[in-house]
């Protein structure tokens, strides 16, 4: 048992009114400070279930919406419940966290759909926190149109891909590339990441690791085919969608325009094998899939493509460079 000063005592009053936190209070806190708030909270109200986490009831639900938001900005996971006592979860899975939000309070009317600088947002329903990404940062205005969500679909992902590299690259040179700072450290991530995916592209041509390579090393990779290739490399750049002359305007193109390119080869080289033996069958649900059962050298006829097909992974290439590397000296640098 201890007791408190009047003085002291009411300087608790005053912060705490009728015993129930406000986000004025904790928002002065640290990050340590809320955890350890949390924590001593708990063992002074709550008390541990059998998994030997944390559970912490109280009469006011606002109390504990409140050490719900300070556990959330530090990454701890939690929920509330309510069975005639509103009872606060702290849960030790890592599934949901988030970690080094800033504190800043904004009041906003009720919204459909917020837009963000990350493009997520976090929001609870039925007590439970989550993550979710509905909202489009850096959406240029024609792309909210009808004839703009067409027309951008899927190539908003490849320039907002390149935007935050470059956002990125920006950061690290801020700090002159600086060893230790965590802008360095993101950079030297992505570079890291970039680096193995244009290595396993130029490994493994025309498997899933050149057709999945990221912007803009996807346009890098094709606009070097297209100029410095062989005829058949130029055949291919830019996924053979337009003829070779023209064969960049792939980058611009939106998805409901699809055929349009292959339409134009084919009237070009009066030749319509293209359309029928592929394009057609991406016109339905599951086209491609059909093509890989029914098609033209499909897997009933291959069956070792299955595993190929199913999984990506381009083991005929990598079988085939086996026996070609074989009884080659493995080359070693120096001077």
């Amino acid at each position: 048992m201890f007791t408190l000063r009047k003085e002291l005592a009411d300087k608790v009053h005053i912060a705490i009114p009728n015993k129930i936190l406000t986000y004025d209070l904790v928002n002065k806190f640290t990050n340590e400070q809320m955890l350890l708030f949390v924590d001593t909270f708990g063992k002074g109200d709550g008390h541990k279930r059998k998994t030997g986490e944390w559970t912490i009831s109280q009469k006011h639900k606002d109390t504990l919406d409140i050490m719900q938001y300070m556990l959330t900005i530090n990454g701890v996971k939690s929920s509330i419940t309510f069975n005639g006592v509103n009872h606060l979860n702290i849960l030790k899975s890592k599934r949901t966290a988030v970690v080094n939000l800033d504190k800043e309070v904004k009041s906003v009317r009720t919204v459909w759909c917020p837009t963000t600088n990350t493009g997520m947002w976090i929001a609870r329903k039925n007590g439970r926190v989550f993550i979710t990404g509905n909202s489009a940062p850096f959406k240029p205005m024609f792309a909210n149109t009808a004839f703009g969500k067409i027309a951008t679909r899927f190539q908003l992902w490849a320039w907002n891909n390149v935007r935050l590299k470059n956002n990125i690259i920006n950061d690290a040179h801020k700090y002159g590339f600086r060893e230790g700072t965590e802008a360095y450290s993101r950079f030297q991530r992505m570079a890291t990441m970039d680096l193995l995916a244009v290595g396993l592209a130029n490994a493994f041509m025309y498997s899933i690791f050149e057709s999945a390579l990221p912007a803009p090393w996807n346009w890098v990779q094709d606009m070097g085919d297209w100029v410095f290739g062989d005829e058949k490399e130029k055949e291919k750049a830019f996924f053979g969608a337009y003829p070779t002359e023209v064969a960049p305007l792939q980058m611009i193109t939106p998805p409901a325009l699809r055929m349009m390119p292959p339409m134009i080869k084919a009237l070009i080289r009066n030749d319509a094998s293209v359309i029928s033996d592929y394009h057609i069958w991406t016109m339905f649900p599951f086209g491609r899939i059909g093509r890989d059962i029914f098609g033209k050298g499909n897997v009933m006829e291959n069956p070792y493509q299955i595993i190929e097909k199913t999984t990506g992974i381009p083991y005929r290439e990598i079988s085939r460079s086996m026996v070609e590397t074989r009884g080659t000296k493995p080359f070693v640098g120096g001077y």
